[in-house]
């Protein structure tokens, strides 16, 4: 739903591209369970094929060890270049995506540039939620 909205009131991210981070912090086994195949194939299909996105790069960080079976889940379902722009960092190896991601995009909660969260997200969750 937040790809949703980006797409329909910010040209800046269709022209641009994105960067999504996920963070696994705080993220619990109970979510895995609600996950089949089908519904990841779906996800990763509509994201990588029908949105008009370009995707540099998918990050998810704070990545207990025991999620690389959620995590594998997805990554069949991922064309050649999405998978080359998938990266998994580990919960001692967070600090190591500013490698891939430049600090002048991330928010200032993730030692970047761009401001806090709630500046950048503006009001998009509002905008999900109504």
């Amino acid at each position: 739903m937040y790809m949703d909205v980006l797409l329909n009131e910010d040209d800046n991210s269709t022209v641009n591209g994105l960067y999504i981070l996920h963070d696994m912090k705080g993220f619990s086994l109970g979510y895995v369970k609600h996950l089949t195949p089908a519904l990841c194939k779906k996800v990763i299909l509509s994201v990588q094929n029908a949105y008009p996105f370009r995707l540099k790069g998918i990050y998810c960080i704070n990545t207990p060890a025991i999620y690389d079976v959620f995590i594998s889940m997805f990554t069949p379902f991922f064309n050649e270049k999405l998978r080359s722009r998938f990266k998994v960092f580990k919960e001692d190896a967070a600090e190591k995506f500013h490698e891939y991601i430049p600090q002048k995009v991330l928010p200032k909660e993730y030692g970047g540039n761009a401001g806090p969260m709630s500046k950048i997200n503006g009001n998009i969750p509002l905008k999900i939620y109504k």
